[in-house]
């Protein structure tokens, strides 16, 4: 995505990732502001998204990554929120990560817990988007919802199968 936005040239990313590669936090430290100081003079705001969070933390258990990597993130959402925004998510409760980061990451940000989508909502995602010019019979509905009980993923990942087989 920096690649698509201009942000940076393809050149400077194989320079960025071999750096990385090379010298670990350091020159992602690097990476960063230079990244920062582009978004900034653009005026527009990086989003940086990390799922699946329980990884990174059980790589920084196990000394796979520094655990600086995530304060320095806290560092980053502090000093920079006007051009700096970061969703980080995982399918595991953060009330742990909590106990075990405070001093880290956790606290800094808002805290959203996205649940499975309610038998109203996937009736939405089905009408809606669609203009309501697609009908779906009860049982075909209630099939539906007994395959994902609500999992958005699964929802739209179904969802999507069944408009490209009606185009």
């Amino acid at each position: 995505e920096l690649l698509l936005k201009k942000i940076i040239t393809f050149e400077e990313k194989k320079i960025y990732a071999q750096n990385i590669r090379n010298n670990g936090l350091i020159d992602f430290g690097e990476f960063f502001d230079d990244i920062l100081y582009k978004v900034d003079s653009l005026d527009i705001i990086l989003v940086l998204i990390i799922d699946e969070y329980p990884i990174i933390h059980e790589a920084a258990n196990t000394n796979k990554i520094d655990i600086q990597f995530i304060s320095n993130l806290r560092g980053y959402m502090q000093n920079y929120s006007k051009m700096f925004r970061m969703i980080y998510s995982g399918a595991s409760s953060l009330k742990y990560l909590k106990s075990q980061y405070s001093s880290n990451i956790m606290g800094v940000g808002k805290s959203i817990i996205v649940s499975f989508l309610t038998e109203e909502d996937v009736k939405q995602l089905i009408s809606k988007p669609l203009n309501n010019k697609m009908e779906i019979e009860d049982s075909a509905f209630q099939y539906l919802m007994e395959l994902t009980n609500g999992q958005p993923f699964l929802v739209q990942v179904i969802l999507k199968s069944l408009v490209e087989k009606l185009n």
